[in-house]
């Protein structure tokens, strides 16, 4: 599922970052490489079935919970899902500014 891709991004992400410290100097390559990670995880999060799917995450985890916390946890994704999506796609992901605050970008 994508989700385990996102997982894997992030993981090369942290190694990435992790031997750039080692290294002590930003390279060109690592930067490249996190940017395109980046994008790829605002393209995959923005197309309709991967909304849905993670929609139906979600739902799910809500669906184990009980009582009145199911209850509140579906009406919060229910009304909220659309702005939680747009806001991390439109404010949080973009490529240049999450890569620099990673500090694998100069």
């Amino acid at each position: 599922m994508k989700g385990k891709l996102v997982v894997a991004l992030f993981l090369i992400i942290g190694f990435v970052q992790a031997n750039n410290q080692n290294i002590g100097d930003k390279d060109i390559l690592t930067c490249t490489i996190c940017k395109t990670l980046i994008s790829t995880i605002d393209s995959t999060i923005v197309d309709p079935a991967n909304e849905q799917a993670l929609t139906d995450l979600l739902m799910g985890i809500c669906n184990s919970l009980d009582g009145e916390i199911e209850i509140i946890c579906t009406e919060f994704v229910s009304e909220y899902i659309d702005d939680i999506l747009e806001q991390l796609v439109n404010d949080y992901l973009d490529p240049t500014q999450v890569c620099t605050n990673l500090g694998v970008c100069p």
